[in-house]
Parts: C-alpha cells; sequence; structure tokens
C-alpha cells in the first residue's frame, strides 16, 4: 500500500502542497473558536504519534474520548501516524451508564492506553482503573503544541488490512460491537463519498454530527481531509439546544455538503421561528444529505418550502444508505438530482412485494441511490437465501473493498455476518440486517429485519405504526415513538409527548385514539401503550430509537414507571 492510499499519506501530501490553508474550523454554530491549516494538523499529528509510540506497541488499542472540537482529529491522526488502533467514544457525561459503556469497550478491545484532555483525565482514570482484572490502562493528555518531537516521527507500516480503527456500534439491536475498519476499507469508501458528492478543493462542509459515529467521523470529518478542503465542526448539543445554528454555519462558511438523519430536518422545521429565518443564506447548499435513518418525504417537503425563500433548493436533498460495517455509506445517487420517492400499496409491502399506488394510503420510500462500481449489492431471502425475483423485499447483501474486516474477537458473529454466501454462489456478503429492494436501479430500504413485526402472517413495519400514532394526536412528539414486539404481552408502544402538553394531555383520550387509529389502518392491536416524557426514549448516537431496549426498560422498570404524563397531569 502505497503512502497516497492511506490517510497518513494523503494528510502528508496535502502538508506539502496546501499545508497553510484552513483545514479545520470549531465553534459555536457558525462562530470560530478554534483552526487548524492542513499543515498545523500534519505536525500535531506526528507530535502525538512519538508520544504514543513511547508506550504503545503498534496495533495497540488506544481509547479516544474528547468533547467536542478539533483534539479528537489530532488524536485520531496520531494513532494513525503510530501505526495503532483508534477506538473513537463517547465522551463520559454526568450519567454513569456513559463510564460503564467505556469500561466495558475497553475490556472486549483489551485497550491498555486512553487518549482524552486535562477536564476528562481524573473520571476516566477512575472509570478505567481496571476494566480487565490484571491490565493496567494509562490515560494520557492530548497536548496540542507540538514541539521537536514531531521532527522524530518515522512513518509506520501500513498495508491495506492494517487495521485504522474500531468502530463500537451503538446499535439499534443488541450490545456494541467493534467493526474492525482497515486502511483499505477507509480508502475506498472516502473515494466513492467524494465521487459521488462531487466533492474538490473548493468544497466546504458543515457538521455538527458526532465525531466518534461513522457517520460524523468518516462522511464528515475525515472526507475533507481525504479531498483538502475546509470543514467546519459544532458540537452535537449546539445543534440540539438551537438547530438555528447549523443553517446559521452553513450560512457564514458558505457550505456545499452538509447533512444529518431525518429528525436534524424535523428539529429545524420544528425550532426555528419564523423572524429569524430572513437572515439565511442557504443557496450554496449542494449536497443536503440524509441518512442513518427512514428518510420521511414529509419531513424533507417541509424543510424545503419553509427554507426555500432563503435559497435551499430541493434538489439538494441526497438521500443515501449505509452502516459502519461497510466503513459508511453504501450507495449514493447523483448530486443536485432531489430525492426520489416510491409510493407502493401497504397490503403488498406486509406480503413482501412492492406494487405501485397513488392513493393517499400509500406508503412513500425512498430511493438512496446505488453502490461504488467495485461494490455489489444483493437482495437475499433472509430465510431460504436464495437471491430475491425482481420487485420483492428481502435482506439487504453487500460486498466490496468498504466491506470492514468483520467484530473485533467475535469470530462466530464475523462469520454469520461478514461471510454469508448466497445458495449456489461461492462469494462472500455481508449481511446487513437491513430489509429492501431495487427499484428503477435505487436501493430502496423498507425497514430492519429483527425489527419486522409479524401479525396474523404479515408483515409490519414498526415506523409505519409510529407515524400513525403519532398522527391521531397533537400530544404525540413526532418521529419519538418505539413499537415492538413484547411477546406472550403483544405489541407495546412507548411514545414520547410534547413537552409543552406533558401537565394537560389526558392520556387516556390519547390512548384510545391510537389504538382505534392503529386497529383501523394496520389490523393491529396493541398492547401497552406508555407515555412518557421528552428524551426519555433510548437513542443511537446517530439519534435512532434503539427499540430493543425500550423492551428492556420497560420489563425493568415497569410499566407503571411509564405513566407519567398521567401522573404529572393528576398532580398538576
Amino acid at each position: 500500500m502505497t503512502e497516497t492510499e492511506h490517510i497518513v499519506g494523503v494528510l502528508g501530501r496535502h502538508s506539502q502542497k496546501i499545508g497553510e490553508r484552513t483545514a479545520y474550523t470549531f465553534g459555536d454554530g457558525a462562530d470560530v473558536s478554534a483552526s487548524l491549516s492542513f499543515a498545523q494538523l500534519d505536525r500535531l499529528a506526528r507530535h502525538t504519534a512519538v508520544r504514543l509510540s513511547r508506550v504503545a506497541l503498534p496495533g495497540a488499542r488506544v481509547l479516544l474520548t474528547f468533547p467536542p472540537g478539533l483534539e479528537f482529529l489530532v488524536g485520531y491522526l496520531g494513532c494513525l501516524y503510530a501505526g495503532l488502533v483508534a477506538v473513537p467514544l463517547y465522551p463520559p457525561g454526568k450519567r454513569s451508564s456513559g463510564t460503564e459503556r467505556i469500561k466495558a469497550i475497553a475490556a472486549d478491545c483489551r485497550a491498555r492506553h486512553c487518549l482524552t484532555t486535562e477536564a476528562l483525565r481524573t473520571t476516566l482514570e477512575e472509570a478505567l482503573a481496571t476494566p480487565v482484572p490484571g491490565q493496567e490502562l494509562s490515560v494520557q493528555v492530548l497536548d496540542l503544541v507540538a514541539d521537536e518531537l514531531a521532527e522524530r516521527w518515522t512513518a509506520p507500516a501500513i498495508g491495506e488490512r492494517t487495521l485504522a480503527f474500531l468502530q463500537y456500534t451503538s446499535g439499534t439491536t443488541g450490545a456494541p460491537k467493534g467493526v474492525q475498519v482497515s486502511h483499505g476499507n477507509l480508502i475506498s469508501n472516502l473515494r466513492f463519498i467524494e465521487q459521488r458528492f462531487e466533492h474538490d478543493e473548493s468544497s466546504m462542509l458543515v457538521s455538527w454530527l458526532p465525531q466518534f459515529h461513522d457517520m460524523g467521523l468518516v462522511g464528515c470529518t475525515l472526507s475533507p481531509l481525504f479531498t483538502g478542503f475546509r470543514c467546519h465542526l459544532m458540537a452535537p448539543t449546539s445543534f440540539v439546544q438551537a438547530p438555528l445554528r447549523w443553517l446559521e454555519a452553513v450560512t457564514r462558511h458558505g457550505a456545499t455538503t452538509s447533512g444529518a438523519p431525518t429528525f436534524g430536518y424535523r428539529h429545524c422545521v420544528e425550532r426555528i421561528e419564523d423572524a429569524r429565518i430572513a437572515d439565511l443564506d442557504l443557496s450554496s447548499w449542494n449536497v443536503a444529505f440524509v441518512g442513518a435513518e427512514p428518510v420521511s418525504a414529509d419531513v424533507l417537503d417541509r424543510f424545503a418550502q419553509r427554507f426555500g425563500a432563503v435559497g435551499f433548493r430541493a434538489a439538494a436533498f441526497y438521500p443515501c444508505y449505509g452502516l459502519a460495517e461497510s466503513t459508511l455509506m453504501v450507495t449514493g445517487g447523483k448530486v443536485m438530482a432531489g430525492a426520489s420517492y416510491f409510493r407502493c400499496k401497504t397490503s403488498g409491502l406486509q406480503q413482501g412485494i412492492v406494487e405501485p399506488a397513488e392513493d393517499e394510503s400509500a406508503k412513500v420510500l425512498a430511493g438512496n441511490g446505488s453502490p461504488q462500481a467495485r461494490e455489489e449489492l444483493q437482495i437475499v431471502d433472509p430465510e431460504t437465501l436464495v437471491a430475491c425475483e425482481p420487485g420483492r423485499v428481502g435482506e439487504v447483501w453487500i460486498s466490496g473493498p468498504s466491506v470492514a474486516q468483520g467484530y473485533w474477537n467475535r469470530a462466530e458473529l464475523t462469520e454469520t455476518v461478514f461471510r454469508a454466501r448466497i445458495s449456489g454462489d461461492d462469494r462472500t456478503f455481508l449481511r446487513t440486517g437491513d430489509l429492501g429492494l431495487v427499484v428503477d436501479g435505487q436501493l430502496v430500504i423498507t425497514g430492519r429485519l429483527k425489527e419486522l413485526l409479524i401479525v396474523h402472517g404479515r408483515n409490519h413495519y414498526p415506523e409505519d405504526i409510529e407515524r400513525t400514532a403519532q398522527s391521531v394526536h397533537p400530544g404525540m412528539q413526532q418521529g419519538r415513538g418505539a413499537v415492538f414486539d413484547a411477546g406472550d404481552d403483544g405489541i407495546y408502544l412507548i411514545q414520547e409527548v410534547v413537552r409543552t402538553q406533558v401537565r394537560t394531555i389526558d392520556p387516556e383520550a390519547a390512548r384510545r385514539a391510537i389504538r382505534r387509529a392503529v386497529a383501523e389502518e394496520h389490523g393491529v392491536k396493541l398492547g401497552f401503550i406508555g407515555l412518557a416524557r421528552p428524551g426519555t426514549l433510548p437513542v443511537t448516537s446517530s439519534g435512532k430509537i434503539r427499540r430493543s431496549a425500550c423492551l428492556a426498560l420497560v420489563r425493568a422498570e415497569g410499566e407503571r414507571e411509564w405513566e407519567i404524563a398521567g401522573a404529572e397531569r393528576a398532580s398538576a
């Protein structure tokens, strides 16, 4: 593998050719509080690598846990420059669950080192005192001042299969698993993103997505570095607290690329006041990617209508599909082609087939483009392992250079998920666990295999029932519900209540309306319906509801604990 085929060589080349050009800025929305040029980033990475090499052997796993900022990127690149395996993690918060997860991951990957900031040092030293019995773990503080140590750096031996990082999946189902992403996987995916997003040195990206998550790390933080253009990073909380900051950053920095899961666009539509829109200018935005969760045509239409007056073009919407097990991006379309929607009969989907429909009851599915030339995508019957006929829904299987090396230290699971074979075909594929089909050359995702509900022999997708429940009562928070199978207890629904209506809602009236609508529209009888405070439902780092975790919470805490809205109303 030549130096131009891995990130270490790419940044080294940029440092020589465009070294003084600003590479990254960070700030609260549009404001800039820190910046690094390509040359500064390269020198800091060399300095960090020399320090790490003094305490860690090549191939050792290094936990990276930082608050939002540019420190994470320096630490990550320092690991790559030292030939170490970076393990990006969510920074510990006030809840003990955050440090427990870090401790569990440290034990799983047998990490001996952690890189962080001085502010988090004590917390992490206490949390990581004994992640593995008999194995000490040292916590190192990142130094953002590069001295003469940088000159002592020597390039590590990097091959196509050399691990670049472990991406621990937050997962909508099951426990986190460490996806082994090699340098070859990373470069393949970054090249695909560059081609499909039509990036060049004049591009500009704005992102508030978490850097420790695959979409924020590969798609937003590393893709500008790969091509050599500027990127402005924000803290996720900056966006969540005031979504206007995201659009102000796009405006001020003239972003050509930026994006989010569907909930990010919904957050803007619901939380930004009309009076604050006039000063925005979104005309530079060419790639408004949408990923990580089902695409909502209604949300995207509302966003385009709301912000069209300040230059946003609906053609900029760019639905795409990806997952950590394939580094990140699997399929994408054409820039400025807009979102493609397919309307189909719900009754057909319940039988695993797609039948075109135009009536109001039709389900609207979004096209997510096609894979790169070197990747192959197949739709496979998950039970028979036979390739599906065109027009039938099956599990999405993929193969190619972006598919990761497997799960860390989980040989059996790796064989099942990453080495799957279609009946009569010797090639191996990655089983994504997602259901979908190909329509007019585009991948269309219909749902998650493990979350599919089968009632009286008919297939039901949780998000369809959740949408129905959220549409029948104004007190239901959009996009914040979870439908799941509770076994002998039937189908459960946990739904968050709009914050302003927690104390005034009539919970029994809301439940009656939900039960009636779901029964009439889907033929499904709901068992327990829990009404919860905003922010109660567990989510992944990319904002997706963890439906399986909802069942575990209800089981652990008891159904009465979910009668929060009613209890608050009674005590108000």
